[in-house]
Formats: structure tokens, C-alpha cells, sequence
């Protein structure tokens, strides 16, 4: 889950880099998990992680779960930028 939510981080950073409109932004996930625990924080660490979120967008943002059978290009990109090490090259920036 550390995973799924350091690359929601990494599109967050991206949100605040290209994007002015004060509009709702949407995270989707195909980990139900994250999104839970985004959404509705339990612990501390997903609340600071849930706030940590709010300060890098500076909107309203919603983090929504996607079942992994609706979301199957979006998986095979990712399993190709890792493959490529492209997640190393974001993780830089």
C-alpha cells in the first residue's frame, strides 16, 4: 500500500506542477485499500498521508478505488513503466 500511495503523492505533485482551475481532482486506485484509508483515515499515518495530500493539490481532492478488471490499461502502463524503471525517473523529479 506504501506503493499505491507514493505514486497518488507523485500525481499530486504533478496536479499542482501543470494544473491552475481550482477544480475537484480525482485519484483513482485499483487498491481498495488506499482509497479507504484515504478517504476515511483510521490512523495517524493515513491521516498525516491524507493531509500531506491536501497541502501538495490545494483543492478539493477524492481518492476513488477502481476494480482492477475496469482498470486494465492503466495497470499494464504502470506494469511497464517498472519494468522500464520509469518510476525511479518520477521518484527523482
Amino acid at each position: 500500500m506504501d506503493g499505491e500511495y507514493m505514486a497518488i503523492r507523485e500525481a499530486a505533485k504533478v496536479v499542482q506542477q501543470h494544473f491552475e482551475a481550482e477544480m475537484p481532482v480525482y485519484f483513482y486506485t485499483d487498491c481498495q485499500a488506499v482509497a479507504n484509508k484515504l478517504s476515511d483515515p483510521q490512523s495517524a499515518k493515513w491521516e498525516k498521508r491524507a493531509h500531506e495530500l491536501s497541502l501538495i493539490v490545494e483543492y478539493e481532492f477524492q481518492v476513488k478505488w477502481i476494480p482492477r478488471e475496469r482498470n486494465r490499461k492503466a495497470d499494464s502502463l504502470a506494469g511497464t513503466g517498472r519494468r522500464r524503471g520509469a518510476t525511479k525517473a518520477v521518484a527523482a523529479d
